[in-house]
C-alpha cells in the first residue's frame, strides 16, 4: 500500500509543477533517505533539475529543494538539524537564500530549532525566504482545539518578530492535518 500512496504522492507533485512551472519547490514530509537523479526525474520532467536534501530520519521528515538549473545557480548550501537553504542566483542577476524547514514536533527541541533559525538569519541576511513545516503555529485559530497559547506559540511569534520575518497567510490546508479551512 505504501508504494500506491508515494505513486499517488508523485503524480499530485508532478501535475502541480505542470501546472504552475515554478523554478524553485520546497518539499517536506519527503520520507526519502536518498535522493538521486531517477528519483528527482520521475517527480520533474526535466534532466536540468538540481537539488539539495535534508534526509528523512526513519519514516519523518525530510526536504527536497529543487531547481532548474536553466534559471537559477546555486553558489552554496547549508545543512542544519531542522533545515537546509541554498544560496542562488538568478541567471539574471538577482540573488539570495532559500530555507526549507522541518520543525521538531518535540517542544524539547524547539529552542535548538529557533536557535538554528536564528544562526541562518545571521548568515543569509536580507533576501532570505523561509518555507517548509515549522511544526508549531501562531495563532489559536490554527489549532485543532481553541485552548491558550502555548509557550511555543508564544516563541515563534517573538522569533518572527526578531527575524523581521513576514508571516504570509496559510492558505488552502487541503494537505494539512487537521484540515485547516480558511
Amino acid at each position: 500500500m505504501e508504494g500506491v500512496t508515494m505513486l499517488a504522492t508523485k503524480a499530485v507533485v508532478k501535475e502541480l509543477l505542470v501546472k504552475f512551472n515554478p523554478d524553485v519547490v520546497i518539499l517536506q514530509k519527503s520520507k526519502v533517505s536518498t535522493v538521486n537523479r531517477h528519483l528527482v526525474k520521475s517527480v520533474w520532467s526535466s534532466w536540468f533539475v538540481g537539488w539539495a536534501t535534508l534526509e528523512a530520519y526513519g519514516s519523518s521528515g525530510g526536504i527536497l529543494i529543487l531547481w532548474k538549473e536553466d534559471s537559477i545557480t546555486v553558489v552554496d548550501s547549508i545543512q542544519g538539524q531542522f533545515s537546509i537553504s541554498i544560496h542562488w542566483k538568478f541567471n539574471a542577476g538577482f540573488s539570495g537564500w532559500i530555507t526549507g524547514v522541518y520543525g521538531p514536533s518535540s517542544y524539547r527541541l524547539r529552542d535548538q530549532f529557533w536557535w538554528e533559525l536564528s544562526s541562518l538569519y545571521g548568515l543569509c541576511n536580507e533576501n532570505w525566504c523561509v518555507g517548509g513545516d515549522f511544526n508549531v503555529v501562531r495563532w489559536l485559530n490554527e489549532k485543532s482545539s481553541d485552548a491558550c497559547p502555548t509557550r511555543s506559540m508564544i516563541r515563534f511569534t517573538s522569533l518572527i518578530e526578531e527575524l523581521d520575518m513576514v508571516d504570509i497567510p496559510f492558505r488552502n490546508g487541503r494537505f494539512s492535518w487537521p484540515p485547516f479551512r480558511d
